[in-house]
């Protein structure tokens, strides 16, 4: 609560993170306009909120928001790597993506298109996928920088962080999905996944590997 009238919240649409203010008498939620897609610890008091934010571009940070100017302030980076150009270059962003899954249901991911401004694929050449599993496994894929993922993007391979059903961020029955069914719903969604980005012509469907920790370790 920022004061009597207004709740700061943070919120999940289709994977990627959202902050807003709403006023409490009209109901009205008013987005501000910030660059990172992932947002914890929300805490406000007046006219000022501070949070822990990030995105595939920015690392995890603490960041200072002025709530009636929409002015941040980083008050502390858990690294420098994004600041140094000649490392940043090679940064590739993040797209939220939903694809076709068992019983004309719809599953979620996180797409990290592979980049590297240094080299060019020969011609009608697809990227490799890697597909990540995440654990929990009713967590969720975080799109807060990841030097692993980039590590792969800028060699040339693609990456999709599976939301697979199950995750949080999607509403109760995307999560009540794998309640009985773990082992099933997840591997389904990672294959049609992978599946559904060779089909659109975005990877290489004979070169895709998986990994994953935890629960996304079994699934895998």
């Amino acid at each position: 609560f920022a004061g009597p009238g207004r709740l700061v919240c943070s919120y999940s649409s289709k994977g990627l993170g959202r902050l807003a203010s709403i006023d409490l008498a009209s109901g009205r939620l008013t987005e501000f306009d910030l660059p990172y897609t992932d947002f914890w610890s929300v805490r406000a008091d007046r006219n000022l909120a501070v949070f822990r934010a990030g995105s595939a571009t920015i690392p995890a940070s603490f960041v200072l928001l002025d709530l009636e100017t929409g002015k941040t302030e980083i008050l502390k980076k858990s690294t420098s790597v994004a600041d140094d150009p000649a490392l940043s270059r090679y940064f590739t962003r993040v797209e939220s993506t939903e694809f076709p899954t068992e019983g004309n249901r719809t599953a979620f991911g996180l797409y990290y298109p592979a980049f590297n401004p240094d080299y060019q694929a020969p011609e009608a050449d697809k990227p490799p996928l890697l597909v990540k599993c995440h654990g929990g496994p009713t967590s969720a894929a975080s799109s807060t920088m990841d030097l692993l993922i980039q590590y792969w993007t800028s060699r040339g391979i693609a990456v999709l962080d599976v939301n697979y059903g199950g995750s949080t961020g999607f509403g109760r029955p995307y999560r009540e999905r794998l309640d009985g069914n773990w082992g099933i719903v997840d591997v389904d969604d990672c294959v049609n996944g992978a599946r559904f980005l060779a089909e659109q012509g975005r990877v290489d469907g004979a070169r895709s590997v998986i990994r994953g920790g935890s629960a996304g370790g079994y699934t895998t």
